[in-house]
């Protein structure tokens, strides 16, 4: 195929794309995110689990805000030959925990969006559980 043939091509394509997407003609608008503290006058743990991709890769990550909404910390980590969302919420609900003593944080609160963690964290635990340590150092930090 000659230089100009794909030259066409590209061209081609071009035009078509941008015929398909035309520029947007509504006005950009700024929007303000505001720091939710739920009127709790101390620091928020805020941490979340995830488990995406193909092949699914587990990670966990989370921050650490004071009451007015300013960053103190932020922490993230991998979980190797994991595919399980629940370890994935409860390390980064450990590790926040675990920052947070680290550096002598507290009053605190924190927020998670798993309820399945939080129950397993409330709940009585079997020592079957497959995550009954981890639970377990949970329970330690947060007594």
């Amino acid at each position: 195929m000659s230089v100009l043939r794909v030259a066409a091509n590209v061209q081609s394509s071009s035009e078509s794309i941008t015929k398909a997407f035309p520029p947007s003609q509504t006005a950009h608008m700024d929007r303000h995110v505001l720091w939710n503290n739920n009127n709790f006058e101390c620091n928020i743990l805020n941490v979340d689990g995830s488990c995406l991709g193909t092949p699914p890769r587990a990670c966990f990550g989370g921050l650490i805000r004071n009451s007015d909404g300013y960053y103190i910390y932020g922490f993230s980590g991998f979980l190797p030959a994991s595919t399980d969302i629940l370890q994935a919420e409860l390390s980064a609900i450990y590790f926040g925990l675990r920052s947070t003593k680290d550096l002598g944080i507290s009053p605190l609160a924190c927020y998670s969006d798993s309820i399945l963690a939080i129950d397993t964290i409330i709940e009585a635990c079997s020592t079957y559980h497959v995550y009954a340590v981890l639970i377990h150092e949970i329970k330690v930090l947060l007594a």
